[in-house]
């Protein structure tokens, strides 16, 4: 891909509007909560199902757009629990109920819930009670909602339940049955995106009926709108996320401009789908789902333009590694910054294992649409069932054997913006390597890595924060921005870690823990991957068996009222809970008192710092 690509009207129409909703995003005041979301009060509201359910504790939840709401104020996109049986997709209903405004993140690295909802289009929140069915859904809707049945049915009727989890997201980019260990092992191995239905999906399903038609005596005019509507099928079964629309609209511009006589290019499909998609969304630019997909696309459609001539002559077969082994560098090197800021956690090996996974998926993919084809048929369907076993089967291994390599991924702190720029100097470099001329790329490449190493050379956050969730409170405290110190009175591990790494601050240096039975102890268990703290500090009754919970590699040492110890750059002393002093029982709780250049504060038993609570 040439450089004169950026400067088309099109990628300035785009850098455009990115910039205009981020600057009304950031400058424009937020509109009052509507009485709906804010009030409390029972509404009515009458609309239709606009996604597939899933189970939600004693019912199911899914998107509904309402059309109308008594009183008014409910309209729009809303994230709806429903108690009780499932509606289908597409159907009209009309739900009572209340809205409610969705709460934000509870603590540094959790999911904001509020945004998540906000960046996807949603309104809020509706409770409902009950619905009371208005009409069914279309022929499409119905459509597409039993082929999704049918293609679930037969995994889970042809497989065991791991593997046709694996299925049901490779084909259809269903992750909800996937266990937490095999989706920790996919992010590993930098195999996820391989449980995300997006471009090769619909490619497949599009070139697969493009190809039938053709063979069938039907021109370029007549094949292309087959394509495109037996893709767009496929794209509402499979739920029609941001990914799966990306690519219809990318290869509907292909086909459109095929079958126009013209060759429009992926570059320029690419665009128009993301301008389409902000025009209809403009939240979605803030969206996980929307920026790891156009950021993926963008590093394959840019990186092998740019490399593809340099691989001509190659022989075919390491023309065709080499290209699956960039494209995976491409697609790690450019999500990095949004990988370490959504999941702080990085694979290293994906580069490698891409290049077995994503020729295996693509078979898998085939092996999966012919059991969903044929399941129930003689002869065909046994001999699908048997194919998607065999290699689920061993595209589940390879995924976990992969993931459990030596240094396969690493956590990762959220990049600050000099080293996201500097980032992405670097992967500009690397993706036009072959246009740049040698010194011009050296310098270019250079100038990023030096912008990189001056955003790691930069003091962390300073100051202090607290937070809680359901597992207890927690502080993190930094004085100097060049380390920290983590105060917890029993989170758990996970949430320690994930707000060590995205709070902002140095990690953790050291971790006072204000309690001392064996769960809080516990929950250390993911910090020596994630932060490494160099001491741990525990209050001095602690009892045996909370000491031997305590991870491989801490040692804990013991604090009594009236010791006192260093971290984060404060001077940090135990003292006995308000009102009390001599001889303590296990149950009760220290205080501590942070000092630092004459002034202090203390952390309650709870771990949160008093006035943060």
């Amino acid at each position: 891909m040439r450089f004169s690509y950026y400067r088309r009207p099109l990628f300035v129409a785009l850098m455009a509007l990115m910039a205009f909703i981020w600057l009304r995003e950031r400058l424009s005041v937020p509109q009052p909560v509507s009485a709906c979301f804010g009030g409390g009060y029972r509404s009515e509201v009458r609309g239709r199902v606009a996604g597939f359910p899933s189970p939600a504790g004693s019912g199911v939840s899914f998107a509904f757009r309402a059309s109308a709401s008594d009183p008014p104020g409910c309209e729009g996109l809303l994230f709806v629990r429903l108690k009780g049986e499932a509606p289908r997709l597409g159907e009209a209903l009309v739900l009572e109920g209340f809205g409610s405004e969705p709460g934000g993140a509870r603590f540094p690295g959790g999911l904001d819930w509020a945004s998540f909802l906000r960046n996807r289009g949603f309104r809020g929140e509706f409770r409902a009670g009950y619905s009371t069915p208005l009409s069914a859904p279309d022929p499409v809707r119905r459509s597409a909602a039993a082929l999704r049945d049918r293609s679930l049915g037969a995994f889970a009727g042809a497989l065991p339940p791991e593997k046709a989890a694996v299925m049901a997201g490779v084909v259809l980019g269903e992750k909800r049955k996937i266990s937490s260990e095999d989706r920790r092992a996919f992010q590993d191995s930098g195999a996820m995106h391989l449980l995300v239905a997006s471009g090769s999906n619909v490619g497949f399903v599009t070139l697969l009926v493009y190809a039938a038609s053709s063979l069938a005596g039907l021109g370029r005019r007549f094949s292309a709108p087959l394509a495109l509507a037996a893709a767009g099928l496929y794209v509402l079964a499979a739920g029609f996320d941001t990914p799966l629309l990306r690519a219809y609209l990318m290869f509907g511009a292909g086909l459109a401009g095929y079958a126009a006589g013209r060759e429009s290019g992926a570059f320029q499909g690419l665009l128009l789908s993301a301008l389409a998609l902000l025009l209809m969304r403009p939240y979605s630019l803030f969206d996980a789902s929307f920026q790891m997909s156009f950021l993926a696309a963008y590093s394959v459609t840019a990186g092998l333009g740019a490399w593809r001539p340099a691989l001509e002559g190659l022989p075919k077969a390491a023309r065709w590694a080499l290209g699956l082994f960039l494209m995976s560098l491409f697609a790690q090197a450019v999500l990095a910054p949004a990988l370490a800021w959504y999941f702080h956690r990085l694979s290293l090996v994906s580069p490698l294992s891409n290049l077995l996974l994503v020729p295996l998926s693509g078979g898998l993919m085939l092996a999966g649409f012919a059991l969903s084809a044929f399941d129930g048929f003689p002869l065909l369907g046994p001999v699908s069932a048997w194919a998607v076993s065999f290699f689920s089967g061993l595209f589940l291994w390879l995924v976990r054997s992969f993931a459990e390599l030596p240094f396969a991924a690493v956590p990762v702190k959220v990049p600050s913006a000099i080293q996201t720029a500097g980032w992405a100097m670097v992967c500009f470099v690397l993706l036009h390597l072959p246009l740049f001329r040698m010194k011009a790329a050296a310098g270019l490449m250079s100038a990023g890595a030096l912008v990189l190493a001056a955003g790691f050379l930069l003091p962390g956050r300073i100051g202090e924060v607290s937070f809680s969730s359901g597992y207890g409170g927690a502080s993190i405290l930094s004085a100097s921005g060049r380390s920290s110190l983590l105060v917890s009175s029993g989170m758990s591990g996970e949430d320690l870690a994930g707000a060590a790494l995205a709070s902002g601050f140095a990690l953790p240096g050291a971790v006072l823990l204000t309690c001392g039975e064996p769960g809080c102890v516990d929950g250390l268990g993911a910090l020596p991957s994630a932060a490494g703290p160099g001491a741990v500090y525990v209050p001095a009754w602690v009892p045996a068996a909370g000491l031997a919970a305590a991870p491989a590699g801490l040692a804990a040492e013991k604090v009594w009222p009236g010791d006192t110890f260093s971290g984060g750059g404060y001077e940090v002393a135990a003292e006995w809970p308000e009102g009390q002093e001599g001889y303590s029982v296990p149950g009760d709780r220290l205080a501590y008192r942070f000092s630092r250049g004459g002034k202090s504060f203390r952390a309650g038993p709870g771990g949160t710092l008093e006035g943060q609570k």
